[in-house]
């Protein structure tokens, strides 16, 4: 029963972004589309904390001076926000994003010089901070037809 579930959320995911495609409006407003949410836009204001707070204990420095840059991610589709105090309000998405950015270029040594292969990166948003940081010699998304 439960593949029952997840066959109708692939499908209702993959209609919206099907529409998203087609549709400014629906571009305009895809992050907050209870089809898509499921699968990408699902984290609350505390787990966002998380990924700030692991992010500023490390990396508060280039957070600060790419700040600007990183919030653009919020621009598209009207992603639920939270208010973080002093850093500003941002999605908790994004903040993940940040943060999986910062590891990989922790323990990559850098991605300025990387081929970089993402498996499910939907619209690109890990991509587009990955590349607001400092970049990459090349990404490639591999993901089904209607997120590509």
């Amino acid at each position: 029963m439960a593949w029952l579930v997840k066959d109708k959320i692939k499908e209702n995911y993959l209609a919206c972004c099907k529409e998203a495609v087609l549709s400014d409006t629906a571009f305009n407003r895809f992050k907050k589309d209870k089809r898509y949410t499921p699968i990408t836009e699902h984290l609350d204001r505390d787990i966002g904390q998380a990924y700030l707070d692991k992010i500023i204990e490390k990396n508060e420095y280039i957070f600060n001076v790419k700040k600007k840059r990183f919030l653009r991610n919020d621009l598209y589709g009207q992603p639920k926000r939270y208010d973080y105090g002093k850093y500003g309000i941002w999605s908790p998405t994004t903040l993940r994003y940040i943060y999986v950015a910062f590891e990989l270029k922790k323990y990559f040594n850098g991605l300025d010089c990387m081929d970089i292969v993402e498996i499910g990166g939907g619209y690109g948003g890990q991509c587009k901070i990955i590349n607001d940081m400092r970049g990459f010699k090349s990404y490639k998304i591999i993901d089904l037809k209607e997120p590509c």
